[in-house]
């Protein structure tokens, strides 16, 4: 058995969803060069794990519920049933959207990932693109992704909450 299980997220995961979410955060994305610490991703990010981010959750939720063919949102949990990661796609009409993978620390290089992708790749519509925005500084994450087939475009993103860069990554459709 896998130290994690994939599964779609539920009304019941929307609470832990938000302080998992935040911890990655954390974990993921301090760049003192940058002028990214803990108290600048507090105030920046701080509201995921506050009501405002669990009513959010909620709808999107929701939303993949009501249309698991549109919006694919899936929760990660580690063996205790603790909220580990989070993923959220949407296909809209001119591309696949990959809006949010998330893993703690404790999950990465466990394959759970992979596992996360592989399934996008199953959902996604082969007929378009697919793009997601990720950190420039992220290494670990643009490897991930161009192991995917994710290449970085040459399009200008602004800064992150005015502070983080960030680079478009696109998959070509499948032909």
């Amino acid at each position: 058995m896998s130290e994690y299980t994939v599964s779609d997220a539920t009304q019941n995961d929307a609470v832990a969803i938000g302080p998992m979410h935040l911890k990655s955060w954390h974990e993921t994305y301090i760049n003192h060069e940058l002028g990214i610490n803990s108290a600048f991703i507090n105030e920046k990010m701080g509201k995921v794990a506050k009501e405002e981010g669990n009513e959010f959750r909620r709808k999107r939720i929701a939303e993949a519920q009501a249309n698991p063919e549109k919006v694919m949102y899936k929760v990660v949990k580690n063996k205790a049933g603790e909220v580990v990661g989070f993923f959220i796609a949407e296909k809209i009409d001119e591309f696949n959207d990959l809006q949010a993978i998330y893993l703690l620390d404790s999950a990465k290089g466990s394959g759970i990932a992979n596992e996360l992708m592989d399934g996008f790749l199953a959902w996604l519509d082969p007929a378009k693109p697919s793009k997601l925005a990720a950190a420039a500084y992220n290494d670990r994450a643009l490897r991930f992704y161009q192991r995917y087939g994710f290449a970085k475009t040459d399009k200008e993103l602004p800064l992150h909450h005015d502070k983080m860069p960030t680079v478009e990554m696109v998959r070509p459709a499948d032909k």
